[in-house]
Formats: structure tokens, C-alpha cells, sequence
């Protein structure tokens, strides 16, 4: 009979007790798709963050066209219409990536997109440059009341963008903080669950030892007593007026 390792045979009886090992790929993904929605959550459902993050990316293309074109005339404030029209373009990208995205993943993926160290320094500066647009539109309300309600629109869109950009590095810092959270929660699940399995193995192996070892003492005792030689035991002698007549019987006379 083939023999195999105990290991070979108490182990899958121990994952059958305690399942698989967490899966570390799935469980960051669940993590990070957790912290994107934690993240735009304010705003609205996915598609409803799409359609905004499209909108935005329209008008900061839009400010960075007009940026570009101002900042040869603009004097001192060259180089800051010039910084703005650069992060500008850059953090339309990534609102456009959000609002392409078809599946969850992609989505999740997008919006992590926008803590990319480039995106973080950039998203603060176009977010106060978007607060400056919405004094301006402000003021200009007061002294020209015919357009009051569209510069207040304009106005209370340009702050409520502005804040968003501006909060993004802190937001980013917060889902990466959930982030090794989550992977410090993923090893010690692995590493309880590994200890787990060991300690099933051991005491099944221990459980298997010893039935093997029973099981051992008693086929001897079982094989001991097969081999044992038959005792044929002589029927006790007749009397001397006496004759067997078949081993077992006897007359007597």
C-alpha cells in the first residue's frame, strides 16, 4: 500500500476547516474602491460625479485657453497665468479619466489618479485661482446688476470647485492613511489565519498519529493471535471395560 505524508492528508482537512488565506489582491481593491467612494461620496453617485467631473474638466480647459492667451499681456502675473493654464490642463486630465470610466474599477482607478503627486500640487494652486474667479464674479454682481445671477452662479460654482481642488491633497492623505489600515488588517488576517491551519495541522496530525498507532497495536494483537498454533485437545481416556467407538463415545461392558 502506497504511504503518504501525514501532512499530505490532515492539511486539506484543515483549509476545509479554515478556507483559503485572505486573498490580499481583492481585499485592497475592496479597500480602495471603499476609500473613492468615501472620497466623492459628498458628491453624488458615479455617474453623477462623470457628469461633473466632465463639466469641470470643460471649464478649466476653457480658463487654461483664456490663461494662455492673457498671459503674454499680463504683466507681473505672467508666469502665475501661465503656471495656472499648465495645472489646469493637467487636472482637466484626470476629471476627463473620471469621466470616461465605464466599469467601478476604472472609476476607482480615476479618482486615485488625482493623487498623483503631480495632481496634488497642482490641484491647491487651480483651486484658490478658481476662488480668486469667484471674488471677481462676485464683485462684479454689485456693479452690474443686469448679469447679477449669473455671476453669482458662476461665483458659487467657482467655490464649490475651488474647495473641492484645494481639499484633494487632504483627502488623498486620508484614503492613503485607510490604505495601510487596510493592509495592516489584511496581514494579520493572513497571519491569524496561517497560524490557524497550523494549529489544525498539529493537532490533526497529533489526532492521526495516535489512530495510526492504535490501529497499529491492535492489527499485532490481531496478527498474534491468528498465528497462535491450534490446540487439539485429547478426549480424556475410557475405562478399561470400556471401547470408544468414534473418539467422542464409548460402551462399556
Amino acid at each position: 500500500m502506497k504511504q503518504y505524508p501525514v501532512a499530505w492528508i490532515v492539511y486539506p482537512i484543515a483549509l476545509l476547516l479554515f478556507g483559503c488565506a485572505p486573498n490580499r489582491e481583492e481585499w485592497m481593491s475592496r479597500a480602495a474602491t471603499q476609500q473613492a467612494q468615501v472620497a466623492t461620496g459628498s458628491i453624488g453617485n458615479e455617474q453623477k460625479i462623470r457628469n461633473e467631473s466632465r463639466f469641470g474638466a470643460q471649464v478649466l480647459r476653457t480658463l487654461s485657453e483664456q490663461a494662455s492667451k492673457a498671459a503674454p499681456n499680463a504683466g507681473q502675473n505672467k508666469q502665475a497665468a501661465i503656471a495656472f493654464a499648465q495645472n489646469a490642463i493637467l487636472i482637466s486630465s484626470g476629471l476627463d479619466s473620471i469621466a470616461d470610466s465605464q466599469t467601478d474599477a476604472q472609476f476607482t482607478e480615476a479618482v486615485w489618479a488625482m493623487c498623483d503627486s503631480d495632481r496634488r500640487t497642482a490641484a491647491p494652486f487651480v483651486g484658490q485661482m478658481l476662488l480668486g474667479i469667484a471674488n471677481t464674479a462676485r464683485e462684479r454682481s454689485v456693479s452690474d446688476p443686469s448679469h447679477t445671477q449669473v455671476l453669482e452662479h458662476t461665483a458659487t460654482y467657482m467655490d464649490t470647485f475651488g474647495e473641492r481642488l484645494i481639499n484633494i491633497p487632504s483627502e488623498c492623505d486620508h484614503a492613503n492613511a485607510a490604505m495601510a489600515e487596510a493592509n495592516a488588517e489584511e496581514q494579520k488576517a493572513e497571519a491569524e489565519h496561517r497560524e490557524n491551519v497550523n494549529t489544525a495541522v498539529t493537532a490533526a496530525a497529533l489526532v492521526f498519529a495516535g489512530a495510526v498507532i492504535l490501529g497499529s497495536s491492535a492489527a499485532s494483537v490481531a496478527a498474534a493471535e491468528a498465528s497462535r498454533p491450534v490446540i487439539i485437545q485429547e478426549p480424556a481416556p475410557a475405562p478399561s471395560n470400556c471401547v470408544y467407538h468414534d473418539g467422542n463415545s464409548y460402551t462399556c461392558y
